[in-house]
């Protein structure tokens, strides 16, 4: 049986990005951004669940998730764009009680 799935996702984010505007590019701790907190956004994803036997299934899915944009400034002032999304897939199997 094929599925479709939609719906909310969260997320704990924890992220590093570095601006390297130095020639050669060298970084130094000015460079440095972070982001760590909370983020919502959207999961779409489907799949398919294949019943083998009377009460056992197994299935795979494919999941795409988006939290959007979430912009942090480093010491030097440069504001870096981080865009957050995951790709999953899953496999599985049930039993169905």
């Amino acid at each position: 049986m094929p599925f479709v799935k939609v719906g909310v996702a969260w997320a704990d984010v924890e992220g590093v990005a570095a601006d390297t505007d130095g020639i050669p590019p060298f970084l130094d701790s000015l460079d440095l951004t972070t982001i760590d907190g909370w983020e919502n956004g959207y999961v779409v994803g489907g799949g398919i669940e294949f019943l083998w036997a009377k009460n056992w299934s197994i299935r795979g899915e494919y999941e795409y998730m988006d939290f959007g944009d979430v912009k942090s400034t480093n010491l030097d002032g440069d504001t870096i764009t981080h865009d957050i999304v995951n790709h999953a897939i899953k496999f599985g199997v049930n039993y169905h009680f």
